[in-house]
């Protein structure tokens, strides 16, 4: 039946053009009229493409003029509606414009390709401290970077009591860029731009006083010495021959899982002078005199890149940790340093990778180094279980492996880190890859009473010894068994298949992440001012909202960072206009906002449920863990049990389905006390030992160069054995905290993200 009169009359009546959702794709339409049947609400007809459709009229939002505009900034269209936006965005990402304001926020879309003519600097840097009006300012990544950096130079002139005042108001001299997005959205190549312009604002800003001062002169001192130092000490004597008794039989026994990656480098395509951030780092016999603090910030981007970016199924260069950069300020509006706090690095990708990713970039380049391969006995990523999945090792188009090697080589000097241990950081990557290839096989006591497991490959467990710097009699009793405290007596407990693979894995893990922490400290260390008063631009880049095919732990630890800076995000945005609109008597629903933080809340709940299963040692699992959501955390609209071990959250950016299986051994990642007791044993790991005990990379100090293979005299019986009873090698106390990646990200909470949050007047997120 046609035609209800009255039915659609405000949105214009027949033949008004409307924005209609068909087949889940917004469309261009002609009202025609309605049609009701029966009981059943009315429906309209659309006709789209000569073509008509039955729509709601919820599905229905009326085209304005203002929608086909090319609007350098949506909140000038009339009638915003989700329809006119995505089109928006279309049209100007086909006409090479790829930013878009929203207000005072940026929104950036990833072309998947180099757009060099976007980026001239010289041009933004034109007026820079011009009152101009904001709606006058193009969108731009470098317009985000300007305002910024200006409303920084705006404070940091002022006297101590203006300053105090202003900071009393909420007028911060410090700023902060917050950078959120789904995974493969460019942030990080976002935060690039961001600190390149902030780079070049401060070179002009030396230029202009007449000097290029490098890195706060408390600095300087250590820096001229370790740059000296890594010049001229002789690099690790690598062996003439490949430990041929070690690897001859090496051809039997490899495990399973791996990843890693990352996007070509812009040098190539980027021209002067925008290109100065993005090119490769000078090498050693060509270190600058003077290092300035300009050129620290670019050779830390391909080192923290190099050992926490990996390839993912849907980003060739994706952050697999959150790291928040604050570039430091002296009066006078230079850069005068810039710390570097990262959290949550994904531990878990060490050991195991899904079909079509790859490991941590660092790995694969290490292994086009064939001095390193030889020196080390390291067979081709298809041999490593890490590095591959199913013998399969994902490509990585148009892009070099060696070339992006020798990146992170000529960029290590800059902070110290030169030849000799640069030779023990590959070491120590080496011992990674050849403990991950360690295999077990089934063996049986006399009595063939018990199974439990044995080194499937004597071979394999003699070369990841060596790249230890332990006895090979050490390693087999701390990876096969574990003593525990029964009644007064100590008592043996050999550990199975499944328990011994996990106390490898645990192994991995740990040593991977303190040497990143260990990297990331020594970059602080070098290019960290040394007035903590210091006004600064904090750039928050944290990895980006994940949905796979697939989801697990990491994938809710993800989320739910991303949840928090939604938060931050909807206070900033929406809250602030709702407060201004309620001082106005205009009454506004609260309901989307007021779901985020009850969302937040309960996923916060739901960690430390996890929390507690880990602490029950041998009872918790992961079947507690899910039969506690169905208890304690169900709330309709945000989380509910779905099939067994499967429980779904409908986050900001759409609902995610969570298979719990593995949840409780992730979260714990504990090592077993009789491993880290071998650590002690081990030459050359003292820094990464201190770190795996609980110090700063601070306290970790200088890497050691000593080749292990001359001194390894551990063994066996140095190995601890006063360690509480549990059911597996991460049953018990000691060794690294169980619960490192839910305090890490309590941390990011109340640091990062707040000191964000107190900062980012006025600076709009990219």
């Amino acid at each position: 039946e046609m035609g209800d009169e009255e039915f659609g009359m405000e949105l214009g009546g027949a033949g008004t053009t409307l924005w209609c959702s068909v087949s889940g794709r917004w469309e261009l339409g002609t009202l025609k009229g309605s049609q009701k049947k029966g009981m059943a609400a009315a429906k309209l007809v659309v006709e789209v493409e000569g073509e008509e459709h039955l729509v709601e009229q919820k599905d229905v939002t009326r085209f304005e003029p203002s929608h086909a505009q090319d609007l350098p900034n949506m909140v000038a269209m009339h009638n915003l509606h989700e329809a006119p936006l995505l089109y928006l965005l279309q049209r100007r990402l086909k006409n090479g414009s790829i930013y878009t304001w929203a207000g005072d926020v940026l929104l950036s879309l990833n072309p998947y390709g180099p757009l060099p003519e976007l980026y001239n600097l010289s041009r933004w840097q034109e007026d820079n401290s011009a009152k101009k009006r904001e709606a006058a300012v193009p969108p731009h990544v470098y317009a985000i970077a300007r305002r910024a950096y200006s409303q920084l130079r705006e404070k940091v002139g002022m006297a101590e009591a203006e300053r105090a005042a202003a900071a009393a108001s909420g007028a911060f001299a410090s700023q902060s860029v917050l950078i959120s997005g789904e995974s493969g959205a460019g942030k990080t190549e976002a935060a690039k731009r961001v600190i390149e312009f902030l780079t070049a604002a401060s070179r002009t800003a030396k230029e202009a006083r007449g000097s290029m001062r490098s890195v706060d002169d408390s600095n300087r001192q250590s820096i001229e010495s370790s740059v000296a130092a890594a010049s001229t000490r002789a690099s690790l004597e690598m062996p003439s021959t490949p430990l041929a008794a070690v690897a001859e039989s090496r051809t039997a026994s490899f495990r399973t899982p791996a990843s890693r990656a990352r996007h070509a480098s812009l040098a190539a395509t980027t021209p002067a002078p925008d290109a100065a951030f993005f090119s490769p780092a000078v090498g050693v016999a060509e270190q600058p005199a003077v290092v300035s603090v300009e050129l620290l910030l670019r050779d830390a981007s391909p080192i923290l890149e190099a050992f926490g970016n990996a390839k993912t199924i849907r980003n060739d260069n994706s952050s697999r940790f959150g790291k928040y950069v604050a570039v430091q300020y002296d009066e006078h509006g230079c850069i005068a340093g810039a710390s570097t706090e990262t959290y949550l690095l994904e531990r878990s990708r060490v050991v195991d990778i899904s079909a079509g990713e790859r490991n941590y970039h660092i790995f694969y380049q290490l292994l086009t180094d064939s001095g390193i391969r030889s020196a080390w006995s390291l067979p081709p990523a298809e041999s490593l279980d890490v590095l591959n999945v199913d013998g399969q090792v994902a490509r990585l188009a148009g892009v070099s492996d060696a070339k992006e090697f020798a990146v992170v080589r000529r960029a290590l000097p800059a902070f110290g880190i030169g030849p000799p241990e640069q030779a023990a950081v590959w070491r120590i990557l080496s011992a990674v890859l050849l403990l991950g290839n360690l295999a077990f096989s089934l063996a049986s006591d006399a009595a063939g009473a018990d199974d439990y497991a044995q080194v499937a490959d004597d071979a394999a467990l003699a070369c990841a010894a060596a790249a230890l710097g332990c006895e090979e009699g050490s390693l087999r009793v701390a990876l096969l068994q574990k003593k525990i405290n029964v009644a007064g007596e100590d008592i043996t407990q050999r550990y199975s298949i499944k328990a011994a693979q996990i106390c490898r894995d645990a192994l991995c893990k740990s040593i991977f992440a303190a040497l990143f922490d260990w990297v990331v400290g020594r970059i602080n260390a070098v290019s960290r001012s040394a007035n903590p008063r210091s006004s600064s631009i904090g750039i928050l880049d944290i990895f980006g909202f994940e949905q796979l095919q697939t989801n697990s732990f990491e994938q809710l630890c993800i989320n739910f960072v991303n949840e928090m800076l939604q938060e931050q995000f909807n206070e900033s945005v929406f809250a602030a206009e709702r407060r201004l609109f309620a001082a106005e008597g205009v009454e506004v629903e609260d309901g989307s906002l007021q779901s985020s933080a009850e969302r937040l809340r309960l996923m916060t709940r739901m960690l430390q449920g996890l929390d507690d299963q880990c602490r029950l040692g041998e009872r918790g699992s992961d079947e507690e863990f899910f039969q506690e959501i169905g208890q304690k955390h169900t709330v309709r609209g945000i989380c509910q049990q779905e099939q067994r071990g499967v429980f779904s959250i409908s986050h900001y950016a759409g609902k995610v389905f969570y298979t719990t299986d593995g949840f409780v051994l992730k979260n714990s990642d504990q090592l077993p006390p009789d491993v880290t007791a071998l650590f002690a044993t081990c030459v050359g790991l003292e820094s990464v030992i201190t770190i795996l005990n609980g110090g700063t990379p601070a306290d970790a100090g200088r890497l050691s160069a000593a080749d292990p293979r001359a001194s390894a005299t551990t063994s066996a019986s140095s190995v601890r054995n006063s360690a509480p009873s549990g059911a597996g090698p991460a049953g018990g106390g000691g060794g690294v905290s169980a619960f490192k990646l839910n305090l890490s990200l309590a941390n990011a909470r109340a640091s990062q993200i707040e000191e964000a949050q107190a900062t980012a007047r006025g600076v709009g997120g990219a």
